[in-house]
């Protein structure tokens, strides 16, 4: 307000004076909690401070593959519980932070270093979200739009880019879910992008994960929107192979049917957590809806999706729709009596590399059973009080969700 240049020229130092991601969490907390209170204050720089956030947060994700974090965590756990202390695999850079002695909220800190820091970053942006987003406990739909706008932007700017991440794409499930209308809004943000042929194709592919692994374990999602969001790519793969049977392309190419292949695995996958849910209330209606998206054209073509689709979901789509036989018509095998119930196998898919995991939700939710929320006005533009300086409290109120 008195000086109308400065969203130009604080921007680049905010950036400069970013602490460097292997310092202590507490110094990346409070930096972090300080960035976010400049963007309340100066809206134009809101963007600008999400992206470069959510930057340092994907350094840190991707440094930190997921089967590293859960041997770590492992390990740790059978040393707390009393097994050998050689099965130790790390120690903490800062001897302050005990793992057994946590000022969180839910008492629990992550052993892993780099974990710690990711999950206490990802803690801050999902409470910073809720507090934008919610006024005085109520949902403010004009500014969720806005907010909402603005982390679009910056998911497909540097998140959707991003290979092997396994946790920072979570702030958009959590956004969604405040409002089924965000969830459709962002589904169809997806599909355009997947079906858009002047997007490059990496990001292509990549939109059709995210839109497969958001429809499949999103459990905000009603059934109708799933259905919906199945009636837009199903018949697209079915238009795709149209265009490609009397071509001389007709073979299984990653290179050449990228989208195509990753669009396919987005359906099996959707399919494996959400058949029971179409199939409930109305069995018939639900075969009936099942036999028209004609699955077994798609697994059928010479594109040859199961060959190229990630053995995980290749094995449990072939699970559910005919018990093993691969190329069998759905409908087949809910219609034997023996199998008409048929669940998702509940024994684990072996561990794979990081490409074998669920682009959306693989990393999960950060390691605390709830989001903590910010103090009251603690990203109020004033600085009056005290507590507005620094990095917040850990003793709110927490609001699960």
């Amino acid at each position: 307000r008195y000086v109308p240049s400065t969203s130009r020229f604080l921007m680049p130092i905010l950036s400069d004076k970013f602490p460097f991601v292997q310092k202590s969490s507490r110094t990346l907390e409070c930096y972090m909690h300080n960035l976010l209170r400049v963007s309340v204050y100066i809206p134009d720089l809101r963007r600008d401070i999400i992206e470069l956030i959510i930057s340092k947060m994907l350094t840190l994700d991707v440094s930190a593959p997921r089967s590293e974090i859960e041997e770590v965590e492992s390990g740790a756990q059978q040393d707390a519980n009393g097994a050998s202390q050689d099965d130790c695999l790390f120690d903490m850079d800062e001897e302050e932070d005990s793992p057994l002695d946590s000022s969180r909220p839910d008492g629990a800190v992550m052993v892993h270093p780099v974990a710690e820091r990711l999950d206490m970053m990802m803690t801050v942006l999902l409470a910073y979200i809720k507090d934008i987003c919610h006024v005085n406990g109520s949902l403010d739909i004009e500014k969720t739009k806005a907010l909402y706008r603005d982390l679009v932007s910056v998911f497909d700017k540097v998140v959707l880019p991003t290979h092997a991440s396994c946790h920072v794409q979570y702030y958009m499930f959590y956004l969604c879910s405040f409002r089924l209308g965000l969830a459709e809004a962002f589904l169809d943000h997806l599909w355009k992008m997947l079906h858009a042929p002047n997007q490059p194709p990496v990001l292509r592919q990549a939109a059709a994960g995210y839109m497969g692994s958001f429809m499949a374990r999103a459990k905000f999602l009603t059934v109708s929107t799933v259905k919906a969001c199945l009636d837009l790519l199903v018949p697209w793969l079915h238009l795709y192979i149209n265009s490609q049977d009397s071509g001389s392309k007709a073979f299984c190419d990653v290179n050449l049917h990228g989208s195509f292949y990753t669009a396919c695995q987005a359906v099996f996958y959707t399919l494996i957590f959400r058949h029971n849910a179409i199939l409930e209330g109305n069995m018939k209606k639900g075969l009936a809806y099942l036999q028209g998206l004609n699955l077994e054209r798609i697994v059928m073509c010479q594109l040859n999706p199961l060959r190229v689709c990630l053995p995980a979901v290749t094995n449990m789509f072939a699970a559910i729709t005919s018990s093993g036989k691969l190329i069998e018509p759905i409908y087949q095998v809910w219609e034997e009596p023996s199998d008409c119930m048929i669940h998702v196998p509940k024994k684990k898919v072996r561990k794979g590399s990081m490409e074998e995991e669920d682009d959306f939700l693989h990393g999960g939710t950060p390691h605390g059973d709830s989001v903590v929320g910010m103090t009251p006005g603690s990203y109020d533009s004033h600085l009056h009080s005290p507590r507005s300086v620094g990095s917040p409290p850990v003793s709110f109120l927490q609001r699960p969700f």
